[in-house]
């Protein structure tokens, strides 16, 4: 839980090695699971840091354990991050298509939360494309979702997208 804790507060280098401990750790005992956990969350981190090379050969790693085991959920998540990075690299069908994918496999799981946050995704895209009524409906739908869930800091943070679509506007 360390590395997700400094994950979250952007201390990436901290994380890092918490995940390579955990790493280390879940391969002396061959817990698969944890060890496509802990790439996962490893190319999360590179990607934000648009370390997009690593983010990738982690992502494989990872996408590759979870088809193993059949996690559709870290599945889901890894097409977001897949999603994420080709966004980063300006291929914006690619990037619509996987998040699309992980929009998908997120609602089949019942996953509303993530699905909330590629949805919010998507309309970031739509937004960074000149898209705007599809970005504005995106956002609009992640935010209804989540102030739905009372999810007030990250609702704000949707309402501040949508100020700043609107103002695109004119």
């Amino acid at each position: 839980y360390k590395g997700i804790v400094y994950k979250k507060l952007k201390d990436y280098q901290s994380a890092i090695n918490q995940f390579d401990y955990c790493l280390e750790l879940a391969k002396k005992y061959d817990l698969v699971y944890l060890v496509s956990l802990g790439y996962l969350n490893k190319a999360e981190i590179f990607m934000r840091q648009k370390d997009l090379e690593l983010a990738s050969i982690f992502l494989n790693k990872s996408m590759q354990l979870s088809y193993q085991l059949n996690n559709r959920s870290s599945i889901a998540k890894a097409y977001k991050i897949r999603g994420l990075i080709a966004r980063c690299k300006k291929s914006y069908l690619v990037a619509e298509n996987y998040l699309t994918t992980g929009l998908r496999l997120n609602r089949e799981l019942g996953l509303e939360l993530e699905s909330a946050a590629v949805i919010l995704e998507l309309g970031l895209l739509y937004r960074e494309t000149g898209e705007v009524k599809k970005a504005s409906a995106n956002i609009n739908d992640g935010l209804t979702y989540l102030k739905s869930q009372d999810i007030k800091k990250i609702s704000r943070e949707i309402e501040s997208c949508i100020s700043k679509l609107e103002l695109k506007k004119f």
